[in-house]
């Protein structure tokens, strides 16, 4: 349990961060793809203006500048190219740029400035903003810094998550050992209260104070059991209990212990088990979540209701399912069905502590599961399991 929960802060940590990071990432992009352009177009014009001193400003070493004169019938009459580049412009582009309005200032890669001369001609000076050196080698420190700011954030998300839990740790430990050392301990006294009253039924004979005192017993060291079966599933980290066995022939034998039992209750019971389904877990944890399944849907069974067993394999995965007809569960009931000493009114035969379902599922996440239940109220209720 504490291992998902701090799978589950790391991964919703490193989400937000990562979201973070690329905001701040893509406005630092957007702010320095601006000023860029601002310093490039201020660039331009002070060559504009300035032409004579084209080759000594050391801010175009790395630019490609391109100077292009035309008459007044846009006919290109000089072309020169400053910068490492020998690619010429297009015409079309050209053209595009001598009839862009006044307030434009870019097309595509390129940013552009026009002068008009005094003979009619027209002065263009065009940048190509791809053709710097020092963009690509901004593309790489950033692709550079995307990446090692990932594997630092989630080094460091490991780190903290370990501080992070540490308090849910020692609390769901501190519960388990609870659970453990109060069963443990109301076993002496019960063990002793069973014994009495099974003394004095012995010396009296019958007597319903007596019948009421040993079936209460029972029933809290029936409690008890299933208290220390589900959390010691819970907790187990020991796999030396999985092996390959036939799920196929575990199901079967745990309907057909079930069959007499179902319909000694008036109920009608069938199943449909796929043979040769084979998997890796805990035969013994498996027999018992079938079991528990069962009995769930004749405790909560319409009177003369029926009761379905499947399982069947599909690719990789093993689905179970048990249904019943009867009340059904609520939308509100679903959510909380899971959940340990939670019962629902429709539960109308045998005893109910709540803990069934709860076990089912710890079995079920054990063994890389999932359980889930579907219900329409008045009709029928289905519990899956894949695994």
């Amino acid at each position: 349990m504490v291992k998902k929960l701090r799978i589950k802060f790391v991964s919703i940590t490193m989400v937000l961060m990562i979201v973070v990071f690329g905001l701040i990432l893509t406005g630092s992009h957007f702010y320095n793809s601006y000023w860029f352009e601002v310093d490039t177009l201020n660039l331009l014009d002070w060559i504009a203006d300035n032409k004579s001193g084209i080759n000594s400003n050391p801010e175009i070493r790395n630019d490609t500048i391109y100077e292009i004169v035309v008459d007044r019938n846009h006919e290109i009459q000089e072309s020169y190219v400053f910068g490492d580049s020998a690619k010429k412009l297009p015409k079309d582009l050209i053209m595009k740029i001598i009839s862009a309005d006044d307030d434009d200032y870019s097309i595509g890669k390129y940013l552009f400035t026009k002068r008009a001369t005094n003979d009619g001609s027209i002065m263009i000076f065009v940048a190509n903003t791809e053709s710097s050196g020092n963009r690509l080698y901004e593309g790489i420190s950033g692709v550079i810094l995307v990446v090692s700011g990932v594997v630092l954030l989630l080094m460091l998300c490991i780190y903290l998550s370990g501080f992070v839990m540490k308090p849910a740790q020692r609390e769901i430990l501190r519960e388990k050992q609870f659970i453990a050392d109060a069963s443990h301990e109301l076993k002496t006294p019960l063990s002793a209260i069973s014994i009495n009253a099974e003394a004095l039924k012995a010396e009296f004979g019958e007597n319903r104070h007596i019948e009421h005192i040993i079936s209460e017993t029972e029933r809290m060291d029936r409690l008890i059991k299933r208290l220390l079966t589900l959390s010691k599933i819970e907790e187990s980290i020991d796999e030396s209990d999985m092996s390959m066995f036939s799920l196929s022939d575990a199901a079967e034998e745990i309907a057909l212990t079930y069959e007499s039992m179902v319909f000694e209750n008036n109920l009608n019971f069938s199943f449909q088990i796929e043979p040769r389904i084979y998997m890796l877990g805990s035969e013994d944890q498996i027999k018992q979540l079938i079991a528990l399944l069962i009995d769930n849907a004749v405790k909560n069974a319409n009177d003369r209701g029926n009761i379905n067993m499947s399982l069947e394999s599909d690719g990789d995965y093993k689905i179970l399912r048990v249904s019943n007809s009867g009340k059904g569960i609520s939308e509100d009931e679903i959510e909380h069905i899971f959940d340990r000493f939670y019962t629902t009114d429709s539960s109308r035969r045998g005893e109910s502590f709540g803990l069934g379902l709860a076990i089912a599922r710890a079995i079920v996440l054990r063994h890389r599961g999932e359980i889930t239940v579907q219900s329409e109220e008045d009709k029928e209720t289905v519990f899956s399991v894949v695994m």
